[in-house]
């Protein structure tokens, strides 16, 4: 009765927390630190996914990272659907949630990344938890347990279920939510060349570039690449092996500095075991969508939005448009109420990273 008494206590928490005007980081911190009072585990992540993909796009970890040098290898093999309790697995399942001492049978040896990995860095039982509501798949909590401690029980993940539930809306919403402190952005496509087996083969000074942005937020997970590419570079190679085929390997990415970039990935024709990841800025639909999906927007304020984002005033806004000006005021009031800014130059310069 305790511990029910508990977990009701963290699922109000986590409310109020939802209603919170947190940041996406600083929301994730808090909430699996009233989650680790509750339940009690030793490490954690909690990354934020590209919706159309599932690939993670960016991640907040615990201080200290059960992966250490494997953490690359890691985050291929977390595209495979194959993989026991994988991200899509449990996105697209009726429960969002799973426990892999459960999924296994208490054979932990089952799952290749437990196998691989977190057997030889001591780790015990994994819970995963979807951060899934309506309008799709956000990103997942994923705590451990150390070897030797009690695994996670029906009541852990029933707890992660709710937790994944109440911070969907403000996790997809917030992780737009933006800044006005932009720095030099590269103006060219950055290109990465990786073997097969996870190593740098080459790089421009472009791509060299994005990585200093993209990679900036990945403390104290430092990796030769930010995480996100290593993510696109797993679901190529799941993609080769017919595993979720139609699902494309890549992810659109929020930089330090508050622009949007797009890494993608493709097999190098005629170099054997290259594979070539394209990092660029993101386009102003490749940016309305996620938005649009993640607010609501209607295709008419998702218009209204792109003709802002070119500069147009308000006049202009309504010839495009073949409306009045006071109808294109109407439709800013409401574009403004779902996306939580309060003029043009917040909707710009912060929202969409733009210089206003």
């Amino acid at each position: 009765m305790a511990r029910d008494a508990a977990r009701s206590r963290c699922r109000q928490q986590l409310e109020l927390l939802a209603d919170s005007a947190l940041d996406v980081d600083a929301l994730r911190l808090e909430a699996i630190d009233q989650l680790r009072k509750t339940i009690g585990f030793e490490l954690w992540g909690c990354p934020l996914v590209d919706p159309d993909t599932l690939i993670p796009s960016r991640v907040v970890v615990s201080n200290l990272p059960p992966w250490g040098a494997n953490l690359p290898q890691r985050w291929v093999l977390d595209q495979s659907v194959g993989e026991i309790n994988s991200r899509v697995t449990l996105a697209r399942g009726p429960r969002h949630v799973g426990v892999l001492s459960a999924a296994t049978e208490g054979d932990l040896a089952r799952c290749r990344r437990w196998r691989e990995m977190g057997q030889a860095a001591g780790m015990g039982d994994e819970l995963r938890a979807a951060i899934v509501d309506e309008s799709g798949c956000w990103g997942s909590f994923e705590l451990f347990r150390a070897a030797g401690d009690p695994p996670f029980d029906t009541g852990d993940a029933e707890l992660m279920r709710h937790a994944g539930r109440i911070l969907a809306r403000p996790l997809r919403q917030g992780r737009l939510g933006g800044t006005e402190e932009h720095t030099v952005h590269p103006d060219q496509t950055g290109v990465v060349l990786i073997g097969d087996d996870l190593r740098l083969q080459g790089v421009t000074p472009a791509a060299r570039a994005w990585s200093a942005l993209l990679g900036a937020r990945q403390k104290p997970e430092r990796t030769p690449l930010p995480l996100p590419v290593y993510g696109v570079v797993g679901r190529l190679l799941a993609a080769e092996a017919s595993e979720d085929p139609e699902r494309p390997p890549r992810v659109r990415v929020r930089a330090s500095d508050g622009r949007w970039a797009l890494i993608e990935a493709a097999r190098l024709d005629g170099t054997a075991n290259t594979i070539a990841v394209s990092i660029r800025a993101a386009s102003t639909d490749e940016i309305l969508a996620l938005a649009c999906r993640a607010y609501g927007l209607t295709a008419r304020e998702r218009e209204l939005v792109a003709l802002v984002l070119e500069g147009l005033d308000t006049s202009e806004l309504a010839t495009r448009m073949f409306i009045s000006a006071y109808t294109v005021k109407d439709h800013l009031k409401s574009v403004f109420s779902k996306l939580g800014v309060h003029s043009r130059r917040q909707l710009v310069t912060g929202l969409f990273g733009q210089t206003a």
